[in-house]
Formats: C-alpha cells, sequence, structure tokens
C-alpha cells in the first residue's frame, strides 16, 4: 500500500542491477509516530548516493557519533567532509542536540 501511496519505491543501485527499496521524508513524516517510542531522530539522505558512498558515510557518521557529538553536529560535519551528490540531513529538527548515551 505504501508503494501506491507513493511512500516506498524502488530504487536500483547505480553500480549493480540489484534492486532495493528506497524511502523518503514523506515516509519517515507518516510513520513517525510509530518511530517515536524507540528513535529520537532518522538520518538519511536529500538525492543520490552509491551503496559504497553511503556506507563509507555512515561509519564516519557513527564514529563522529560515538565521539560524543551530537546528531546535528555529526551530520553537519560528515556531510561537509564528502562532497557527493546527496546531502545528509535529520529529523526532527528538535534532534540536533540529541547525544548517543555512551
Amino acid at each position: 500500500m505504501d508503494q501506491v501511496r507513493g511512500l516506498v519505491h524502488i530504487a536500483r543501485c547505480s553500480n549493480t542491477s540489484e534492486m532495493v527499496f528506497a524511502v523518503g521524508p514523506e515516509f519517515i513524516h507518516e510513520y513517525w509516530r510509530n518511530l517515536d517510542g524507540c528513535a529520537r531522530a532518522v538520518v538519511g539522505w536529500r538525492g543520490h548516493v552509491s551503496i559504497d558512498e553511503n556506507d563509507m558515510v555512515t561509519l564516519r557518521l557513527l564514529e563522529v557519533l560515538i565521539s560524543g557529538s551530537s546528531v546535528g553536529e555529526a551530520v553537519e560535519l560528515v556531510d561537509g567532509e564528502f562532497g557527493l551528490g546527496g546531502r545528509l540531513v535529520f529529523h526532527p529538527v528538535e534532534a540536533y542536540g540529541f547525544r548517543l548515551l555512551t
């Protein structure tokens, strides 16, 4: 049903013929109330990146978060380190100062 409503899309990896599911901000907005109990922030992409780029940035983002940076600080820093076609973003904006419990 979410595919019919345009919330979930079939995507193709740029470096393979593998098909994957992709979700956009509309999906997060729609289901945020279900994530609210376990997630304080969702980080994703605005635009296109390859799977390899996504993996590389995810590892770096986790390093920065574990070192004590807030979600907003980490996303800004890591997004600025890589000159990719997509832009790293987080939701909701109120999560800017959220830090992982370590």
